[in-house]
C-alpha cells in the first residue's frame, strides 16, 4: 500500500526545504548547535532526507503517532490515519477540541485523550475502540485525577523532571511526541548529522523491551518473567514477557528483528516466516487437513490471545497476537492463573502460567475460536485415547478438524 497523499505532501515540503538550506553545502551547516537544543534530537523528518525509504515505511507503522497533539489528531485522515472522533460522550465533559490537549493512540485499536490539564479521561465514554466504533469506560478514577506518566515510552527524548507544557497532570517532558527515530536510535544531533558519525542499530530485544513490556523486567538466565493478565486475556503490550518465556529467546536467542523490520508497521515487518526454519513441520502441514482449510502456522501458535481494547470471551479471541508460540497438548493445563503475591491478593487468574519458564497456550486459546463446540480432550485427540501429530493429518474417530463432525 502506498503513502498516503497526504504524507506524500508533507515529504515534499520537508524535503523541498531541506533542500533549499543544504544544496551544495554539508549538512553541518543546515542544523546549527543553537537549533539542536541541549539533548541535540533534530527529529524523524531530517532523518528522512538520507533516509527516505525507511521514513515512508515508518511513517505508515504505529509508533510515531503514539501520542499526538491535538492539531495532528485532528488531522488523522491526511495523514492517511484513522479519523479519531470527539469524546462528547465523556463523562469528563470536554466541550470541544481545545479540552483536550493530546490523543494516546488511534492508530489501530483504540484512542484516549488527555485533558487540557494534563490528566487522562476517565470513566463512562473515556476510550474510543475503532474494532466496534464505540466509546468505552476507562478505568474508575475520577475526572482529572488519572496523571499521564507515559511519557518515557510514548515520547522521544523524555525526561522525567517537570511537566509537559506546564500541565500538572503530566508526569516528565519530552522533545518530539511519539516514538520517533531518535527514541530508538538516540539523537542524532552532533554526531550523526553533523559530524557524520554512524547512530547505533540495536539488536538486542532489551530495546524493544523497554516499553513491550508489564511489571518488573528480568532478562538473565534463567530468564524468570511474569505475564500478567486480565482474564481471560493477556494484558496488552506484553510482548517482551512473552517472547523471553519461548524456547526461541531462551535456547535459539533470536531476537525481535530477526523477525521484524522494526520501521515498518506489523503486517508489513516480517523478514523471516515460519516456514523458512521450520521446514520439515511446514511441509508435512502442507498437506494436512489444516492447511488445505486455510489455516496458517500463526492462527494457532500466535493465537489472540492477548487484549487491547476488545477481546470475546466465548471464542477466547483478543486483539493481539501472543509471543508464546509453543502450544500444550496437555487438555487439563490451565492458561492463566493467580498470583497469591500480587498486590490485592485477588484470586482472580492474573497471570499466565510458566512450567520451567515456558509459557505456553492451551487448546482452549488455539482452537476454540474454531471448534468451538468440541472439549479440550477432543481438541487433544485423548478423549479415546489416541494420540497424532496435528501438524500431518488430525482426522481421527470422525472429528474433522475443519470445523464440523
Amino acid at each position: 500500500m502506498k503513502v498516503k497523499e497526504g504524507i506524500r505532501h508533507f515529504l515534499v515540503v520537508v524535503f523541498f526545504l531541506a533542500g533549499l538550506a543544504s544544496c551544495g553545502k554539508s549538512l553541518q551547516k543546515v542544523i546549527s548547535e543553537e537549533a539542536l537544543g541541549p539533548a541535540e534530537f533534530v527529529g524523524s523528518p531530517v532523518c528522512g532526507r538520507c533516509h527516505l525509504d525507511i521514513y515512508d515505511s515508518f511513517l505508515r507503522s504505529g509508533h510515531p503517532w503514539k501520542l499526538r497533539t491535538t492539531s495532528l489528531a485532528i488531522e488523522a485522515p491526511f495523514y492517511g490515519l484513522p479519523e479519531i472522533p470527539f469524546p462528547a460522550q465523556s463523562v469528563c465533559s470536554p466541550t470541544n477540541w481545545n479540552d483536550i490537549s493530546y490523543v494516546i493512540g488511534g492508530y489501530r485499536w483504540k484512542a484516549r485523550y488527555v485533558d487540557k490539564n494534563g490528566y487522562i479521561l476517565t470513566g463512562d465514554g473515556a476510550q474510543y475502540n475503532f474494532a466496534t466504533g464505540s466509546f468505552v469506560k476507562y478505568t474508575s478514577n475520577p475526572c482529572g485525577t488519572k496523571k499521564y506518566n507515559c511519557g518515557s515510552c510514548h515520547t522521544t527524548g523524555f525526561s522525567s523532571d517537570g511537566h509537559q507544557g506546564e500541565l500538572p497532570g503530566i508526569s516528565g517532558t519530552w522533545v518530539f511526541e511519539g516514538i520517533q527515530c531518535e527514541r530508538c536510535h538516540g539523537g542524532g544531533g552532533s554526531r550523526h548529522v553533523n559530524f557524520r558519525e554512524s547512530l547505533p542499530k540495536f539488536q538486542s530485544s532489551d530495546l524493544c523491551g523497554d516499553c513491550h513490556y508489564r511489571g518488573v523486567r528480568k532478562t538473565s538466565s534463567p530468564f524468570p518473567t511474569t505475564i500478567l493478565a486480565k482474564a481471560p486475556f493477556i494484558a496488552h503490550h506484553e510482548q517482551y514477557n512473552e517472547y523471553i518465556a519461548t524456547r526461541h529467546y531462551q535456547n535459539a536467542r533470536m531476537e525481535c528483528i530477526t523477525c521484524h523490520d522494526p520501521h515498518r508497521k506489523s503486517s508489513e515487518s516480517i523478514r523471516v516466516t515460519c516456514e523458512e526454519c521450520h521446514k520439515d513441520v511446514a511441509t508435512t502441514f502442507s498437506s494436512s487437513t489444516m492447511a488445505r482449510a486455510g489455516v496458517t502456522c500463526n492462527d494457532c501458535h500466535m493465537a489472540q490471545a492477548t487484549k487491547s481494547a476488545v477481546g470475546d470471551t466465548n471464542t477466547l479471541v483478543g486483539d493481539v497476537k501472543t509471543h508464546l508460540f509453543a502450544i500444550s497438548m496437555d487438555p487439563d493445563r490451565a492458561f492463566l492463573e493467580d498470583d497469591p503475591n500480587d498486590i490485592g491478593g485477588t484470586d482472580e487468574p492474573d497471570r499466565v502460567v510458566l512450567t520451567a519458564g515456558i509459557g505456553y497456550l492451551t487448546l482452549d486459546y488455539s482452537c476454540k475460536r474454531c471448534h468451538m463446540s468440541k472439549t479440550k480432550q477432543q481438541m487433544a485427540g485423548t478423549d479415546d485415547d489416541v494420540t497424532y501429530d496435528i501438524h500431518k493429518n488430525p482426522n481421527k474417530q470422525g472429528l474433522d478438524w475443519s470445523g464440523g463432525q
